[in-house]
């Protein structure tokens, strides 16, 4: 399997604005998280940016949780913040 995990010449606020990125995409298209393991994504990536370090599967995860939870909680406060009742449904 090809590894991209080597120096990276990225600064951090660069890696982490490529990595949001990748997560976004994950999230969005609900790919799962080994993606980032798989040789052809691999292969795209190093093709489209060669200093792009890909987050491992382990760091992929975790920051999905993250932002799951950044998301869950903004949520919680905002309904909090509504005055008086309301009511949720959905059609499943």
């Amino acid at each position: 399997m090809l590894k991209l995990h080597q120096n990276n010449p990225y600064n951090r606020q660069e890696q982490k604005k490529r990595d949001d990125k990748l997560i976004s995409w994950i999230i969005a298209d609900q790919q799962p998280f080994t993606v980032v393991e798989e040789e052809h994504f691999c292969s795209l990536i190093k093709l489209l940016d060669s200093h792009y370090d890909v987050l491992t599967r382990q760091a992929t995860k975790d920051m999905i949780i993250a932002e799951y939870n950044t998301r869950r909680n903004k949520i919680i406060n905002d309904i909090q913040q509504i005055p008086g009742k309301i009511s949720l449904t959905a059609d499943m």
